[in-house]
């Protein structure tokens, strides 16, 4: 089976002047996943970096999307979340693919714990 997964991105910019035009053929991808195991997720994230409940059942990870739950803190994301590469503040999200040599998404919470819902898919 192909193109499994489909994404969309669509945004609007008002605090610029200027013109941010993405072309629909960037907007729009579509993704065949060779796997089928998906973790999902609401997991309350602490001030120390821990992992993700990911399934140990994933052969390679694949897509990744984070969701913030609180009102107030924001959520450190990487490989090891003492150094992120992403976050999320209060209310916000993120999705990638996840490099295919990291094994766990590592979390950490900056000023007091968070709830997030989380979603792996297989690669």
């Amino acid at each position: 089976m192909a193109d499994e997964l489909s994404l969309s991105l669509n945004f609007s910019l008002d605090r610029w002047s200027g013109q941010v035009v993405l072309q629909p053929s960037l907007a729009d991808l579509s993704i065949t996943m060779t796997g089928n195991v998906v973790s999902e997720g609401v997991q309350q994230i602490g001030t120390s970096k821990e992992n993700l409940d990911i399934l140990s059942d994933h052969s390679t990870l694949g897509w990744f999307l984070i969701l913030n739950l609180d009102d107030t803190n924001y959520v450190g994301y990487g490989e090891d979340a003492d150094n992120p590469f992403g976050e999320a503040k209060a209310g916000e999200w993120g999705a990638m693919r996840i490099s295919r040599s990291v094994s766990n998404v590592s979390v950490k919470a900056v000023g007091d714990a968070c709830w997030v819902y989380f979603v792996v898919l297989e690669d």
